[in-house]
Formats: structure tokens, sequence, C-alpha cells
């Protein structure tokens, strides 16, 4: 009867750990399902930390756009509103008069200078070059074949 018993006991051994390990398995499942969770949720956050820098940065640029928009409408309005003095008005004119005077002194001078003309000649020296370079080549292929002998 001690056999019988000593089987009986490793009989209960064995299921109580297949038991054991059945238990293990599904712990073990249960623990790579819920790393596989916080594992997703960080990406989320990740993801969410991501695009909301890139609102506040697209928010940022916007901003500065507008900003800029309006400097750009600003000039033009200022330049329609601003009215110039009675003593700017009178230096412009008092000015205009050399300008103008100027522009016919250069135009005469212009007038009054003769059209050069000027002839270009090819050298014929380039062509001594590189007949002269075309000789150089061959001496040297000259060379390099002595070499292989």
């Amino acid at each position: 009867m001690s056999e019988t018993k000593e089987l009986e006991r490793l009989q209960n051994r064995r299921t109580a750990l297949e038991e054991e390990s059945k238990s293990l398995e599904d712990q073990q499942k249960n623990l790579e399902t819920r790393v596989n969770i916080l594992e997703e949720k960080i990406r989320i956050e990740d993801l969410e930390t991501g695009n909301k820098a890139r609102q506040e940065s697209i928010r940022q640029l916007e901003s500065k756009m507008g900003e800029l928009e309006q400097k750009l409408e600003k000039p033009e309005e200022e330049t329609e509103k601003v009215e110039l003095p009675e003593e700017t008005e009178t230096e412009v004119t008092e000015t205009a008069e050399p300008v103008e005077e100027m522009t016919q002194q250069a135009v005469e001078t212009v007038e009054e200078e003769p059209e050069e003309t000027v002839e270009v000649a090819a050298l014929e020296e380039p062509i001594v070059a590189e007949e002269e370079s075309a000789e150089n080549l061959k001496r040297q292929n000259e060379k390099k074949k002595r070499r292989f002998f």
C-alpha cells in the first residue's frame, strides 16, 4: 500500500504543480497585457504632448503673422494720412530745378561723345598651346608604353 500512497501523493503533487503552472501562465499573460496597455498609454501621452507643443507653436506663428500683417498695413495707412509740411514742399521744388539741369547736361555730354568701335582679333597662341599639349600627351603615352615592356 505504501506504493499506492506514494503514487497518489505524486499525482496530487503533479496536479498541484500543473495548477500552479496554469496560474503562473495566466498571471504572466495578465502582466504582459498590462505592460502593453501602459506602453500604449505612454505612446498616447507622448503624441498628445507633441501635438500640444505643435499647436502652441502654430498659435505663436499665427500670432506673429498677424502682427507682421498689421505692421505692413500700418505704414500704408500712415503714408496716406501724413501731410507734408509747407517747408518740405518748397524744398522739393527748389531741388527739382537743379536735377533737371543736371540731367540735360548729362544728355548733352552723351550726345557729344563720339562712338568708338572696337575690333576683336583672335589670337593664334591658344592653337600653339593646344598643339604643344597634344605633343606632351603623346610623349607621356610613349613613356608609359616603354615602362610596360
